[in-house]
């Protein structure tokens, strides 16, 4: 029985690690090598291209959008298992660092089906009036996402920054990095927000069922 016990616990401790890093690099896969960030339409595109584009990515787009929807799924665990590893305090914040994690979430399930829809309507040949509009949606999506991280991200600095071991400097960085996500470079600032979770994510699983304050 203790042997089942003590299994449960690290399976639950490294929950936060490993849904974090696959979180991270599973959201660059969709955006960066899958969804071709840097060289998709922007909002300004001709119509013409913005159809030419995802009928010759059509397959690759569409797997990006179903990733989203793991991505949701990844992050729902990540803030999940990170307020149980460090909500023994009687606050709130906590609950509002799984609450920034689940809009985020949401948001992600959201842009899944967004960006599914304007690579099926292009695939289908669809009004061409129809695959701009949902473009114009796809890229705005990012303001929902950025917003429910730096929510995420201001409860686990006001949790994190009061403790007293080794997880508090993360605390302090998520501060600016809450700041960040709530401007126009939020988006394109999410590595550095990958690299918080990640190192998140390594530092809790490495102090399960702690709670150290000052």
């Amino acid at each position: 029985m203790s042997s089942t016990h003590q299994r449960t616990r690290t399976a639950t401790g490294l929950a936060p690690l490993l849904s974090g890093v696959a979180f991270a690099i599973l959201t660059v896969v969709a955006f960066v090598v899958l969804g071709h960030a840097t060289s998709s339409p922007k909002i300004g595109s001709p119509t013409s291209r913005i159809v030419s584009f995802y009928l010759a990515h059509h397959g690759s787009e569409e797997l990006a959008a179903y990733l989203l929807a793991v991505n949701a799924a990844l992050l729902a665990v990540f803030v999940t298992a990170g307020r149980s590893q460090l909500s023994a305090e009687t606050s709130t914040w906590p609950d509002l660092f799984f609450a920034g994690g689940m809009v985020a979430a949401a948001t992600f399930l959201f842009a899944g089906a967004v960006h599914l829809g304007l690579a099926e309507s292009a695939g289908h040949h669809l009004n061409p009036t129809v695959v701009q509009t949902l473009n114009a949606l796809d890229i705005n999506t990012g303001l929902a996402f950025t917003g429910g991280i730096a929510i995420m991200l201001v409860g686990a600095a006001a949790m994190l920054s009061r403790r007293s071991d080794g997880v508090r400097f993360l605390g302090w960085i998520a501060i600016p990095l809450a700041l960040i996500n709530l401007t126009p470079a939020g988006v394109g600032a999410f590595p550095l927000t990958a690299i918080w979770i990640i190192a998140t994510g390594i530092l809790i699983s490495r102090r399960p069922g702690s709670n150290p304050r000052q």
